[in-house]
């Protein structure tokens, strides 16, 4: 088992032979611990490693959970533009107005609180409408948020940016240790 340490990531690269290995990072300054194993590489641990991209290390590590977080911020554009879209800008002002309003108080960390904040947006705004007026944008807001998935934006989590940033890391490690091998040996064979 070969261990590296790159800033404060403890890294363990455990290659079994015929093309199986396995890797376990950890980090305790960002309270990270990932593994994997690889049954089948077709090659050498580490230029497996200096092979794949960064994203597919950082994917496999993270597996199925933790790849991705809301991103609220292009959340909210997304739901602005088709509000905008919707809705001229001189249709009901007040109730824009206060529509605006609402929006930039939000805050949302999870899927499901931008979810239930978009699906329940009829039951938030208080402007003074008449009837007709409360049921056209009612049901025009309704429909354009008839399904709030599509709104819902993500970005790369912070782990898989992580992890990212050390499959650089490593493969520069990685390449360095091949390099001076690769010398000791024609220094071997030239003497």
């Amino acid at each position: 088992m070969q261990y590296l340490r790159i800033d404060t990531t403890d890294i363990f690269i455990d290659d079994q032979g015929e093309g199986r290995g396995k890797i376990i990072v950890a980090d305790t300054s960002w309270d990270y611990n990932f593994s994997y194993f690889w049954g089948a590489m077709g090659k050498a641990m580490p230029q497996f490693l200096i092979g794949t991209s960064a994203c597919y290390f950082a994917g496999k590590l993270c597996g199925r959970f933790d790849r991705n977080q809301l991103d609220f911020d292009a959340s909210m554009r997304s739901v602005r533009q088709a509000i905008r879209e919707e809705f001229k800008f001189w249709e009901y002002m007040p109730w824009q107005k206060e529509l605006r309003q609402y929006l930039r108080e939000q805050h949302c960390e999870t899927d499901e609180e931008m979810y239930h904040m978009l699906a329940n947006l009829d039951n938030q705004i208080w402007c003074e409408l008449d009837y007709d007026e409360e049921k056209e944008v009612m049901e025009r807001l309704m429909s354009l948020f008839e399904e709030p998935t599509a709104y819902i934006e993500h970005k790369s989590s912070r782990a898989v940016e992580w992890l990212e940033k050390l499959h650089q890391k490593l493969v520069k490690e990685l390449n360095s240790q091949l390099k001076a091998i690769v010398n000791q040996t024609l220094e071997g064979k030239s003497s």
